[in-house]
């Protein structure tokens, strides 16, 4: 056998499931007298927890799977793009096709069309050997129109329970999505909003990200009674498209500067394992990077571009396609006025970026 064993033993390999949840975002952090105390601010123990800068607001969900997946940013992208429909024409390097390498199985699911976002062509170009679309699910437990994420994550736990070694499984929620409009399906989901009179959509909304909770805490409680590792990231796609007024009420002012703006990019994630596991709280860091938290508690060695994204990281720590925090000078900042050492790894990051995706002769170290 000439095969070099890899650096990971996948026999005590413990398996990654990924939860993207469409439109979930942490309002409080907008104004804590919203009074909504979210599941992923109440786990404490073996959990990794935090907010993380997204590049979109309100839709654009492929583009928040692109970052976490790649590691690249839409900060190098023009505004408006779509990674998926426009780029990915061939195989590329992402999470999935890393720890398929390392022996993990891997699937890509989102109970809605497989034309969205091209995702039946792209998911497979991304390193999933599985990928399934609505049609694979019962739809027997649907909120408004959508399959809801308990329905979801009880599909999640099948295809667990099936797996013949690691998994690595990436979902993308649909019970969230926009079009928060009040009738006859969608009314006994909504939450008063005493405070705040007059938003249906956000009331609407919250009765959603309750229920999405819910789902949640089936989720964890039924992995917490699992004997094998496990460990389950979550995070936000971007803040959901309520109604400005809305926004700013509860702001209590416009989202005019940069550093107020970046306020409506901010999405909460957790990583959580079923086993003893470092917990910590980070205060701010961007989807771009999410994945080398996710190896680091897995004990998993990070690929040759991830040590470069932690290099990025460490003179960078949040970014999105707005600007970036500073270090250097303690704020937000838009990307003309980089200088120095962090102009210096922007462009580093550009330029792999790039090959990655662009270049004929990709660089074989990191791609």
């Amino acid at each position: 056998n000439n095969n070099p064993a890899p650096a990971t033993d996948t026999a005590t390999s413990p398996s990654i499931i990924v939860i993207m949840d469409e439109a979930y975002a942490d309002i409080n952090t907008l104004n804590p007298e919203f009074g909504d105390t979210l599941f992923y601010r109440t786990l404490h123990k073996n959990t990794v927890k935090g907010l993380a800068l997204s590049s979109v607001y309100g839709g654009g969900t492929a583009n928040s799977e692109y970052e976490f997946l790649t590691g690249n940013s839409m900060a190098f992208f023009n505004q408006g793009t779509s990674v998926y429909q426009q780029y990915i024409k061939a195989p590329v390097y992402s999470m999935a096709t890393y720890l398929k390498g390392l022996g993990y199985e891997t699937i890509a699911t989102h109970p809605f069309h497989r034309q969205g976002w091209s995702r039946e062509t792209v998911w497979p170009f991304l390193g999933f050997e599985q990928t399934t679309f609505l049609e694979d699910y019962p739809q027997a437990n649907k909120i408004r129109d959508y399959v809801s994420d308990q329905e979801m994550f009880e599909y999640i736990i099948k295809k667990f329970k099936q797996k013949k070694k690691p998994l690595f499984l990436y979902g993308v929620t649909m019970q969230n999505h926009s079009g928060y409009i009040i009738d006859s399906t969608s009314q006994s989901l909504q939450v008063p909003l005493r405070q705040y009179p007059g938003h249906p959509d956000a009331e609407l909304y919250k009765g959603l990200v309750r229920e999405s909770d819910k789902a949640l805490r089936y989720l964890i409680h039924y992995f917490e009674q699992v004997n094998e590792k496990i460990i389950i990231v979550f995070y936000g796609d971007h803040f959901p498209g309520l109604s400005k007024d809305f926004y700013r009420e509860l702001h209590g002012k416009d989202f005019t500067t940069l550093r107020e703006r970046q306020k409506l990019y901010k999405v909460p994630f957790f990583i959580w394992t079923n086993y003893e596991s470092k917990s910590a709280d980070i205060p701010l860091t961007s989807l771009n990077y999410l994945s080398n938290y996710v190896y680091k508690v897995a004990g998993i060695e990070l690929p040759a571009y991830n040590k470069f994204l932690k290099d990025v990281q460490e003179q960078i720590p949040a970014m999105n396609s707005w600007g970036f925090y500073s270090t250097a000078h303690h704020k937000f900042l838009n990307y003309n006025y980089a200088d120095g050492k962090e102009k210096e790894k922007l462009t580093e990051y550009k330029m792999l970026q790039y090959n990655s995706i662009f270049d004929k002769n990709r660089n074989k170290l990191f791609f």
